[in-house]
Parts: C-alpha cells; structure tokens; sequence
C-alpha cells in the first residue's frame, strides 16, 4: 500500500483498499482482453 493511499484511509482496514485495487485492475484488464 502506497503512504498517499494510507494518509487517505488512515481508519480503513487494508482489505476494502486491496479489494477496490484489484476490481480497478479487473475493469481495465477485460475491454483489453475483450479489443484484442
């Protein structure tokens, strides 16, 4: 977890925020898969 993400949700568990980054990632990889 970078320190900007850490000072934004000093409150939150990790969890929720390694949740959110991996459906991020999730969201871009498929349209790539999907043009290819």
């Amino acid at each position: 977890m970078s320190p900007e993400i850490a000072t934004l949700v000093p409150n939150a568990s990790p969890a929720p925020v390694f949740d959110a980054f991996r459906y991020a990632c999730w969201v871009q990889l498929v349209p790539a898969r999907v043009n290819t």
